[in-house]
């Protein structure tokens, strides 16, 4: 328990959460930058990365039409700030239509802050998953084209099939084809070339997602979602329980300082 960060250990700050009675805790608040313990490049379906729910609907974003909003909010941070976490799920609307009470910024005005993160970091790999309502023929394209991220687009005709590895992290960085996104609605690969998310994102991995968060609630000291992705991340690069502890340079499930390599 906590009334401020300053009786937080290093690496914790205070919180509270509202869907607890028992006032405000030390959590974690920072993820852990797999590339900079993995020092080989490994193919981009070899990192999991942590991923922001409603990034748009930000807390005190100002209306931007004549109605007061009235919907409820996702996030604390801006969308440069969420960008660390490298995963975004955007585009929401109620029943199919954009409605001013529920409105947030124009989706042109996200995606321009996104191209601006990309631009400033040209190692950096950015995913957007859209749950999409778009109808207009070519919508989602138009959007994308004013707002400057079709230059760092990843084709759909270079994802992989059947579940195989995607290109190596270092190499999609190297052409500049560093933004993937998804769309929720099948038509939309073949009319405007956006991946339908459901050919390339497996459900396979929802056991072991389970298991992971299982083992968040029953054993967290405050790790919370970052612990969990360091376990998964652990998971896929070296076969151990938490990234830190893979070896760099050995053979999978050499994990340091581990009693247990499930």
């Amino acid at each position: 328990d906590c009334s401020s960060d300053g009786v937080c250990a290093a690496g914790l700050d205070c919180f509270s959460c509202s869907l607890e009675s028992k006032g405000s805790r030390c959590v974690r608040s920072s993820f852990t930058d797999q590339f900079k313990l993995e020092k080989d490049s490994l193919h981009f379906s070899k990192y999991s990365f942590l991923t922001t729910h409603n990034s748009f609907a930000i807390s005190g974003e100002p209306p931007h039409t004549r109605f007061p909003r009235v919907t409820l909010t996702n996030q604390e941070d801006n969308v440069t700030q969420q960008l660390n976490v490298r995963g975004h799920m955007v585009v929401y609307s109620f029943d199919g239509k954009c409605l001013d009470i529920t409105a947030f910024e124009p989706a042109r005005d996200t995606f321009k802050e996104i191209e601006a993160f990309l631009l400033a970091n040209p190692t950096e790999i950015v995913t957007i998953i859209l749950e999409d309502y778009v109808e207009t023929p070519n919508g989602l394209t138009k959007v994308f084209n004013e707002s400057g991220l079709m230059k760092y687009w990843f084709p759909v005709s270079k994802m992989p099939q059947n579940g195989q590895d995607w290109q190596l992290f270092k190499d999609m960085v190297a052409s500049n084809q560093r933004l993937i996104v998804f769309t929720s609605k099948k038509s939309k690969q073949e009319s405007e070339g956006v991946a339908y998310q459901w050919n390339y994102m497996a459900t396979d991995g929802l056991t072991l997602l389970l298991s992971t968060f299982t083992k968040c609630e029953t054993r967290s000291n405050g790790g919370g979602a970052f612990q969990a992705v360091d376990t998964l991340n652990g998971k896929l690069l070296c076969g151990c329980s938490d990234v830190h502890a893979c070896v760099h340079g050995s053979p999978p499930g050499s994990c340091s300082g581990e009693g247990d390599k499930d």
